[in-house]
C-alpha cells in the first residue's frame, strides 16, 4: 500500500457524500439537496410512466394515465419525497461513521486545556480529511476554538449545548420540504377527485341533453 494512503483519513466528506461525488453541494448535516433530489425524482417519474405505458390496460394503470394532471404531480412529489427521505438516510449514516473514531487523544494521562486544545484539533484531522463537514466533530471545532480563545473550560459545555440546540433546529427545518410535500399530495388528490366529479357531472347533463 502506498504510504500517501496509510497517512490519509479515513473519513472523507466529499468522497463519501453522494451529492458531492455527483457534482452538487452538499450542506453539513443530514439535509438533502432540493435539486439534486428534485433531479432523481424526476427520473424516476419518468421511468415509473414508461413502465406503467407498458403494462396491460387496467384500473390501476387508468389511474395513472387518465385521471388528469393531478396524479402526475402527486407521483412526482412522492418520488420527491423518496428520495430526500434516502439521501437524508445516507447522510446519517455517513455522519454516524464519524462516531465511530475517538475525538480525542487516547492517552489516559490526557486533559483538556487550552494548552493541549491543538492536539483534538489535530487528532480530529486525523479522523477526517475535512471535520467541519461532520456535525460532532465540527462541535467540538467550534467549542475549542473558544476555548483557545476565553482559556476556561468550562465554558465548553455551555458551548456544545448551544451548539447542538442550533444544529437540532437547523435539522427539523431541513424536513420543511418534505413536510410541504406531504401536505400538497392530498390536496393534488383532493384537487383531482373535485376535477373528476365535474367531468362527471358535465357527461351527465350531455346525456339528458
Amino acid at each position: 500500500m502506498d504510504q500517501s494512503d496509510k497517512s490519509k483519513p479515513p473519513l472523507c466528506h466529499f468522497e463519501m457524500d453522494v451529492e458531492r461525488r455527483c457534482g452538487f453541494n452538499a450542506s453539513i448535516g443530514t439535509f438533502a439537496n432540493p435539486w439534486f433530489s428534485g433531479l432523481i425524482a424526476f427520473v424516476l417519474t419518468v421511468l415509473f410512466y414508461l413502465l406503467v405505458t407498458f403494462l396491460p390496460t387496467s384500473y390501476y394503470t387508468d389511474l395513472f394515465l387518465k385521471r388528469g394532471p393531478t396524479q402526475h404531480a402527486a407521483v412526482f412529489f412522492g418520488f420527491w419525497c423518496l428520495t430526500i427521505l434516502l439521501l437524508k438516510r445516507h447522510k446519517l449514516n455517513l455522519q454516524r461513521r464519524a462516531l465511530a473514531y475517538d475525538a480525542i487523544p487516547s492517552t489516559h494521562h490526557f486533559i483538556l486545556s487550552s494548552q493541549t486544545a491543538d492536539q483534538v484539533v489535530s487528532k480530529l484531522h486525523e479522523n477526517a480529511a475535512d471535520p467541519e463537514r461532520f456535525i460532532v466533530y465540527n462541535r467540538i471545532l467550534v467549542a475549542i476554538s473558544n476555548l483557545k480563545n476565553l482559556g476556561r473550560v468550562s465554558d465548553v459545555d455551555d458551548m456544545l449545548r448551544s451548539i447542538a440546540d442550533r444544529d437540532e433546529s437547523a435539522h427539523e427545518t431541513s424536513f420543511g420540504l418534505l413536510n410541504g410535500f406531504l401536505w400538497a399530495i392530498p390536496v393534488l388528490g383532493f384537487i383531482g377527485t373535485v376535477l373528476g366529479l365535474g367531468q362527471s357531472i358535465a357527461s351527465f347533463s350531455s346525456l339528458l341533453d
